[in-house]
């Protein structure tokens, strides 16, 4: 569970695996292993992957766990978001996504009524 929260914010923040070894004077491969959970934690690198997450060790400790999915996802992560996270996004996320969702509603919307002139063309 650690773990895949770990990957999971490393995947929000944009880092690779050799971003977070080499912030943790680690090997690729030591911090490959430890992200699968394979090498256990010492608190100390949990508090510094932690930090370099952006995030409180409590939030990588908690037990809750990834509920839902938030729209297509081709940036690599696999798009499942905690809830609790969700809530937390700061607005300089969320809104720019609030705004593809918005202009594509009005895209749909705009498919709509045009289909409907079309149906109702062929009707009269």
């Amino acid at each position: 569970m650690i773990h895949e929260k770990i990957r999971h914010f490393r995947e929000l923040r944009r880092l690779r695996d050799e971003d977070m070894a080499e912030r943790l004077n680690i090997s690729q491969s030591t911090y490959s292993r430890l992200e699968k959970g394979e090498i256990k934690m010492d608190v100390e690198r949990l508090g510094k992957i932690a930090e370099i997450l952006e995030v409180p060790v409590e939030e990588l400790l908690s037990p809750d766990s990834v509920v839902f999915h938030i729209g297509h996802n081709s940036g690599g992560s696999n798009g499942w978001y905690n809830h609790q996270l969700v809530q937390q996004f700061p607005q300089e996320i969320m809104q720019p996504l609030l705004d593809r969702f918005e202009a594509h509603i009005k895209e749909l919307q705009d498919m709509n009524k045009r289909l409907l002139a079309l149906l109702e063309r062929g009707q009269g």
